[in-house]
């Protein structure tokens, strides 16, 4: 991981451009315009996939009645989105349904439905349930978060806008830089297809990093354990 000044300054040096001694604050129209590609560049590959180090585990203990609390209590490290089907009820050992549209929830608050599964949606920025929680049960989630972390460290001050030299950019800083890169050549009306087909592959191999994968085969689901007598492989002879 690389903060943002080393992230702009390694650009420059790479174009033959003066090597700036400070980015965010600057008044040099070129630096300013990096800054604001680089903005960019986060947020598209934010968009694009979710990368294991923006991923975080929130839990929580449900409270009595429909609304749960904020995201920003529930989830403290720079919420964005709830991952999809990973919200389950622990003490009950059930799956959440959701999130639910602004359509799904009025339905079900005007033709209620109250099964053994909760459903959740979020609005406003707060966690809401139906049917309405119980006091004291556990749950968790994950979420992807933030993208930029302030040179403190602290999980708490995670946030989507470039705002110091120091910030820390919680991704592949080789990476984001080609990414920066190839949208400052087009910026300028350059060429920038080599560039891009750099980024390309820095991203493809970024992901095939990221995080633990699953082990796919084409001759369909591994074995799994099943209950029954285990006899370990080997002769008996």
């Amino acid at each position: 991981m690389q903060t943002v000044l080393q992230i702009v300054q390694d650009v420059c040096a790479r174009r033959g451009l003066p090597v700036p001694t400070s980015v965010v604050n600057s008044r040099d129209s070129q630096i300013v315009q990096m800054v604001g590609l680089l903005q960019t560049v986060l947020n598209e590959l934010v968009r694009d996939y979710q990368w294991e180090a923006l991923t975080y585990e929130a839990t929580f203990t449900t409270v009595l009645g429909e609304d749960q609390g904020a995201m920003v209590t529930l989830a403290p490290n720079g919420f964005v989105k709830v991952i999809t089907s990973t919200f389950f009820n622990r003490t009950r050992r059930i799956p959440f349904y959701g999130p639910l549209d602004e359509r799904q929830w009025q339905q079900l608050k005007t033709l209620p439905n109250p099964g053994p599964y909760y459903r959740f949606r979020i609005r406003g920025g707060r966690m809401l349930f139906t049917p309405p929680g119980v006091a004291g049960e556990s749950c968790a989630f994950e979420y992807s978060s933030d993208w930029v972390l302030a040179a403190d460290s602290t999980l708490a001050t995670k946030y989507a806008r470039l705002v110091a030299d120091t910030d820390v950019v919680l991704l592949d800083g080789t990476m984001v830089g080609l990414g920066l890169e190839t949208y400052w050549l087009k910026a300028k009306g350059q060429d920038w297809s080599a560039e891009w087909r750099l980024w390309q592959n820095a991203l493809d191999e970024a992901k095939g990093r990221d995080a633990s994968k699953a082990v796919l085969s084409l001759d369909g689901p591994s074995n799994t354990i099943q209950p029954g007598v285990f006899v370990p492989a080997g002769s008996w002879f």
